[in-house]
């Protein structure tokens, strides 16, 4: 299955509470993209997840993860748009 799939999956076995099924494809989609945005997206999940299992501290390493990949995305020079009329 391709990542979007994956999210989708992931999302919804979230949302009917089967938390483990949920981390498991979370662990899966970060393992499918390299993009710094939604490898934001998808730790934030899993961390919303381990939050939900009970896991605190894994949480709270995961969210940490989350924070480093949207600070990485700010750091990144802004390439800006010229335009020419």
């Amino acid at each position: 299955m391709d990542l979007q799939e994956n999210m989708n999956l992931a999302a919804k076995a979230f949302a009917e509470g089967k938390l483990q099924e949920a981390h498991d494809l979370f662990s899966k989609c970060s393992e499918q993209t390299q993009n710094p945005k939604a490898v934001c997206v998808i730790l934030t999940n899993k961390g919303a997840t381990l939050q939900r299992m009970g896991k605190l501290q894994d949480s709270l390493v995961v969210f940490a993860e989350a924070l480093e990949y949207h600070l990485h995305d700010f750091r990144q020079p802004q390439q800006e748009s010229l335009e020419i009329f």
